[in-house]
């Protein structure tokens, strides 16, 4: 073999190398994050579809966790009070500050769950849920699975409600949680995100439900709740597979 062929044939190996090390490295990036809490209800298809899109747990914990622990402006444009447990029942805090975590982040974090912290994590869950729902229907249009699911959020905040009513829990504001949603940027990254959101909520369910002093009301709430999101989420599943 000549020189020039030499060179030649140099130059497409070096190119070879070069590309299956950029695959496999974006290969890594894609599944190198930890495994989120409730991920053995994640199924196949759907993690699939997150390889080639923003992963739903990372979009989701990036846009909320930050979104969601940040204070709440008034018209003076100053912070004010979080969502948040109600005083006596202080929620976790996260990891990059003082913030209150909220929904399903405090409480599959907080090391000291009470009934009313649990009651207040979960109907925030459940307002989180049909906020960012009805912005992906006010963006993408009456479509389901998402607009089914909607409705069904509204039915959980109506089971959770008069649960806080009864045990002297103050309900949160339902608006002040609406104003921290995101919408995904397309129609399957919204399921991909949909996918995670009932896998976390069933995580908190699950959390929940592993306390044995629970009122016997609560547990049957709970558990109500938690089957509703094993639904849920095979419907994302099934919608994210699609694309």
């Amino acid at each position: 073999m000549n020189k020039a062929k030499k060179a030649f044939v140099a130059g497409l190996f070096v190119l070879g190398v070069g590309a299956l090390g950029g695959t496999a490295y974006a290969l890594c990036g894609q599944s190198g994050e930890a495994e989120p809490k409730g991920a053995p209800y994640a199924v196949e298809s759907a993690a699939q579809g997150a390889a080639t899109s923003p992963n739903a747990h990372q979009y989701r914990a990036q846009t909320r966790a930050t979104d969601l622990s940040r204070q709440p402006t008034t018209g003076t444009g100053q912070g004010t009070e979080a969502p948040a447990a109600p005083a006596n029942n202080t929620p976790a805090t996260s990891q990059e500050g003082d913030a209150p975590m909220v929904a399903h982040f405090g409480a599959l974090d907080d090391p000291d769950l009470t009934l009313a912290k649990m009651l207040t994590y979960a109907i925030q869950d459940e307002y989180i849920a049909h906020a960012e729902y009805t912005k992906i229907l006010d963006t993408y249009g009456n479509v389901n699975p998402f607009a089914n699911i909607r409705e069904a959020e509204a039915q959980h905040i109506a089971l959770l409600t008069p649960l806080l009513e009864k045990y002297g829990v103050p309900v949160p504001d339902q608006a002040s949680i609406a104003a921290y949603v995101t919408v995904p940027p397309s129609l399957r990254d919204a399921a991909l995100t949909g996918v995670q959101a009932e896998i976390d909520n069933i995580a908190m369910y699950d959390r929940f439900l592993s306390d044995p002093t629970l009122p016997a009301d609560v547990r049957d709430a709970f558990l109500k709740l938690k089957s509703a999101s094993t639904n849920h989420l095979a419907s994302f599943e099934r919608e994210a597979a699609r694309y």
